[in-house]
């Protein structure tokens, strides 16, 4: 059984927490109980661990995973991974 996280809702954004209960795990929105739009998850210390969409539940776009130090480590596209060979400093702020 999946681990219930710790969570509030900021003007309708969804945060959800570490253990630790201050540590921001993720963000995102739901729409009618599923995730929806834009989503970060987050490394302990704060650093952007993963961006993506869903749409209504299902992950669409590309997906991308970072390291501490924020450069882009994979992207996966429809399920299929592809790494990234050159190191890339990106800043996932929300579009």
């Amino acid at each position: 059984m999946p681990r219930k996280r710790l969570q509030k809702v900021v003007q309708g954004v969804t945060y959800k927490y570490y253990a630790d209960g201050e540590s921001v795990w993720s963000k995102g929105k739901y729409v009618d109980g599923v995730a929806h739009g834009y989503w970060v998850w987050y490394h302990p210390d704060g650093a952007v661990k993963r961006t993506g969409f869903f749409d209504m539940g299902t992950m669409v776009g590309s997906w991308f995973s970072y390291d501490r130090k924020g450069m882009v480590r994979l992207v996966s596209r429809k399920g299929y991974p592809t790494r990234i060979s050159t190191r890339h400093a990106v800043s996932p702020a929300l579009p």
